[in-house]
């Protein structure tokens, strides 16, 4: 599984990205921010909430912000997962996605050279790597195709959440 999009140039911007798995579009998502007042944490840097529109509807909303992020994964409206990051200065930054029923948990954790590692069951199955410069900047995610259960629609929200939560 080959997932791309291009990266927003800001990272606050709302403009839907358009998801490919290899050549075939498979959706569009998009970043969106809490009001103000319902924020969970005090700056919009760390308000990190994506929407994934294709054969599901995956959201991914955060609920907190207190040395890391705390999201529920929705599907088509349910609550189907939760998702977490840690930001500790002795560990590596990571983001983890704890599924119910028939998700399995899946861990995106970054590595010293900028790219994410992603593991499925403490194994290594893929990676994520920002690529090109300014207009051609782009996030480009292989996974083995073993890794059955993870949509690449999640995946790609997954992936953006963990890309802008790392700021």
């Amino acid at each position: 599984m080959l997932v791309t999009y291009s990266h927003p140039l800001w990272g606050a911007s709302t403009q839907p990205l358009s998801v490919y798995d290899r050549e075939t579009e498979i959706g569009s998502m998009h970043r969106w921010f809490h009001a103000r007042n319902d924020r969970p944490s005090r700056s919009p840097v760390h308000d990190v909430n994506i929407v994934m529109e294709a054969s599901d509807r995956y959201a991914i909303v955060q609920q907190l912000f207190d040395q890391g992020h705390s999201w529920h994964v929705f599907q088509n409206q349910m609550h189907t997962a939760d998702m977490t990051s840690l930001h500790v200065f002795k560990h590596k930054y990571a983001v983890t996605l704890s599924g119910m029923n028939h998700l399995p948990d899946v861990t995106i954790q970054m590595q010293w050279n900028g790219q994410g590692h992603i593991y499925v069951k403490n194994e290594c199955v893929g990676e994520t790597k920002r690529t090109g410069f300014l207009w051609n900047a782009a996030v480009e995610t292989r996974m083995e195709e073993i890794a059955v259960g993870v949509s690449p629609a999640l995946l790609a929200a997954m992936v953006y959440a963990f890309w802008s939560g790392n700021s």
